[in-house]
């Protein structure tokens, strides 16, 4: 009677978590890794990878790839084995869209009432799936997710012990070191050691203003720092730039800096801003209902503007087809001297700001206000730099994977201050939510069958 009463108690505290673990067992059980239509080439580079693995020696794999075309040594490395081990992959797959789930709910969401907290997770798990499904699979399912979701995944875990520490809780050994461990292969993608490289020094500034100096956060930023040493020194990745210059873009060494600069922002800009996306729906609406809340109606018209923008895209005017066609291989095609190409650029950097300005009236802290705006700028700025590679145009929207993440942690943010308004007000928006995020659900697992 008494094991039955624990299983009992066990089964409402935890079992929403595992209906949801098991949905993503499930889908990530039917993923048909060939493409299914979904991948180039019936599997993308999980096919050559695979090809390799039966051919030749992991150790022999990974340092022909270091002098030839990557420093990924860790990631291919991990790649290298699970194109074989597939079963594995799909268990550790799910882990990893879980621990993306888990880190913003534990760490904006989750307070100490458990019955709440079982809706809090589903309600940001509700959130991370509104991203693009795409962003799992854009260059096959494997070494899509190894390259850019598993090291995200991996930089949360490892962002754990810092969040605890500024949140006021104790530390836990065992997060402390996988935090550790997973850091290294976090920074070995280049747009995370980048991003852990500019949270690290900030946080380390902070600490040394408060004469409060953190050995992880130190830890972190020595790592971070080497492996940006070693990703710069790689011979494979000079290597591949020349050949991906030669066969992608043929003038790109040509390009000036404020012209790589432009590039990556307005194609990063128009791809969020102008291209359907569902994140930014959400986002706007969560903006405009709060501000309009706060009696705050100018942030409201703000998130608005930004708003009609992206429904623009759904049913386009003759006169928008013209602005979208404005962006070229180059970017904008901005001149200095010819004041008509300013107005592409000029409108996305109002949309940025826009998105800012309302993002900042919203947010209730003005911790948590400066803390939003961070968030998207590192978010940015990992895109951004695609403007200083040639393969800007064709690495496709796995390289806005930390971008979007940026957004779902700031719409998590968002629906926490919703929360804390009225209830009865927020109960219609977050209902749209559930409904939203039940239909991606059913359609990707349509999509992937």
């Amino acid at each position: 009677m008494i094991q039955r009463s624990k299983l009992k108690e066990f089964l409402h505290n935890y079992g929403y978590l595992i209906v949801f673990v098991g949905i993503l067992l499930l889908f990530n059980g039917i993923i048909q890794l060939n493409g299914n239509g979904l991948t180039p080439n019936e599997g993308g580079d999980d096919n050559f990878f695979r090809t390799v693995a039966n051919q030749q020696g992991v150790l022999q794999f990974v340092h022909s790839r270091y002098e030839t075309w990557s420093s990924r040594v860790l990631i291919e490395g991990t790649l290298f084995f699970f194109v074989t081990h597939t079963v594995l992959w799909r268990i550790v797959n799910s882990l990893a869209i879980l621990i993306i789930i888990y880190v913003p709910y534990r760490s904006i969401l989750r307070n100490d009432n458990k019955e709440q907290n079982r809706r809090l997770f589903l309600l940001a798990a509700g959130v991370v799936v509104m991203g693009p499904l795409e962003l799992l699979y854009n260059t096959g399912w494997i070494a899509t997710t190894l390259n850019y979701l598993w090291p995200l995944a991996a930089m949360g875990v490892t962002l754990i012990p810092i969040i605890d520490k500024y949140q006021g809780h104790r530390r836990k050994p065992v997060l402390v070191i996988l935090g550790i461990l997973l850091a290294l292969y976090a920074t070995n993608q280049e747009q995370v050691c980048g991003m852990l490289i500019l949270i690290s020094s900030g946080l380390l500034i902070h600490q040394l203003i408060n004469k409060n100096l953190d050995w992880y956060t130190g830890y972190l930023w020595f790592l971070s720092l080497a492996s940006f040493i070693f990703i710069m020194t790689a011979p494979g990745n000079i290597a591949r730039k020349e050949s991906e210059t030669a066969h992608w873009f043929s003038d790109f060494n040509s390009l000036t800096i404020f012209r790589k600069v432009e590039l990556g922002f307005s194609a990063t800009a128009k791809s969020f801003f102008l291209e359907p996306n569902i994140l930014l729906i959400l986002t706007t609406i969560l903006l405009i209902v709060i501000t309009i809340n706060k009696e705050q109606f100018i942030p409201a018209a703000a998130a608005g503007v930004v708003l009609l923008f992206n429904l623009m895209v759904l049913k386009p005017s003759v006169a928008f087809v013209k602005f979208l066609k404005s962006f070229g291989q180059y970017g904008s095609n901005f001149q200095l001297r010819v004041i008509g190409t300013w107005v592409p650029d000029g409108i996305l950097i109002l949309l940025v700001g826009l998105l800012c300005f309302s993002m900042y009236k919203a947010l209730d802290q003005s911790e948590y206000k400066i803390l939003a705006i961070i968030v998207m700028l590192l978010g940015s700025i990992s895109r951004l730099v695609m403007g200083f590679t040639p393969t800007i145009w064709v690495s496709g929207i796995r390289t806005f994977s930390f971008l979007y993440m940026s957004m779902i942690i700031v719409a998590i943010m968002l629906i926490k201050v919703l929360l804390r308004i009225n209830w009865k007000q927020s109960k219609l928006i977050i209902m749209g939510i559930a409904a939203t995020a039940v239909a991606m659900i059913l359609l990707n697992f349509i999509a992937v069958v």
